[in-house]
């Protein structure tokens, strides 16, 4: 089984947009205002050119402000071998369109959070 991604007239991606395969997850920051179809593609191939695909289409909107920052987040210098916690209140950041927000945590690298590390 494969996954595959392209535009809804199945030219490549945008540069400033990512596809990984093997985790099924999109990044990028869209340049513009607008609108981008992206096609989400799945082949499996049973050989001997015998091959289902199902598509999916969703769409890119970067009409949408970013939140911002309403209340500093103080700083801190976690000591290794100790417990560590952070804790910031729903009001730390503000979204000025009323949309809802959701958090989520990984690594600098993109990677999930070590297993001793929870969110």
């Amino acid at each position: 089984m494969s996954f595959w991604s392209r535009l809804s007239d199945y030219s490549a991606l945008p540069s400033w947009l990512t596809f990984n395969s093997a985790t099924l997850g999109f990044s990028g920051t869209p340049p513009s205002i607008g609108k981008f179809y992206v096609i989400l593609g799945m082949k499996v191939d049973y050989g001997s050119g015998v091959y289902h695909e199902a598509i999916s289409t969703f769409i890119i909107n970067s009409y949408n402000k970013a939140p911002t920052l309403a209340t500093s987040i103080n700083s801190a210098s976690p000591v290794v071998g100790s417990n560590y916690s952070l804790q910031f209140d729903s009001s730390t950041f503000a979204d000025s369109e009323g949309d809802g927000m959701f958090y989520f945590a990984n690594q600098q690298s993109g990677e999930p959070l070590p297993s001793w590390a929870y969110f």
